[in-house]
């Protein structure tokens, strides 16, 4: 298990300079990478980040935190040096579960209804990405 608590406060601290301007400008960064990115403004947490419809990643428009199928070894470079405050997680399967982190020190930040024991980036997506907070167990 990847325990990702230390990483996802680590991000949240660095929001200070995190905006839906920087959210945006990488969005269409990563769109001049060739890949599609799908988000719905007010409605969704994540944006969608996909190449050859296969998605390949998730973006958190909240704070700096990217999750990128590790296939896409350019793109994590690319951001991992353009981008230095980004969380930058790569993973092998997105629907694996291979994630922890402690929901009791993100309570404020992450919504109920992910098992947070063990959970893997699409169970993450599927459970915080609606803006309503209707989530359901």
């Amino acid at each position: 298990m990847r325990d990702i608590t230390d990483t996802f406060k680590n991000a949240i601290k660095s929001n200070l300079s995190w905006s839906m301007d920087d959210f945006y400008q990488l969005v269409e960064t990563i769109r001049e990478k060739t890949y599609e990115v799908s988000f719905w403004e007010n409605v969704e947490n994540w944006a969608t980040i996909s190449k050859h419809g296969q998605v390949e990643g998730y973006l958190w428009s909240k704070y700096p935190v990217i999750f990128v199928s590790a296939s896409q070894w350019e793109l994590i470079n690319y951001l991992k040096d353009a981008y230095r405050l980004m969380a930058v997680i790569d993973v092998e399967d997105l629907k694996q579960k291979e994630f922890q982190l402690n929901h009791a020190v993100l309570k404020d930040y992450l919504e109920e209804g992910v098992h947070y024991t063990k959970f893997s980036v699409s169970d993450l997506w599927f459970y915080t990405n609606n803006k309503s907070g209707s989530l359901q167990k």
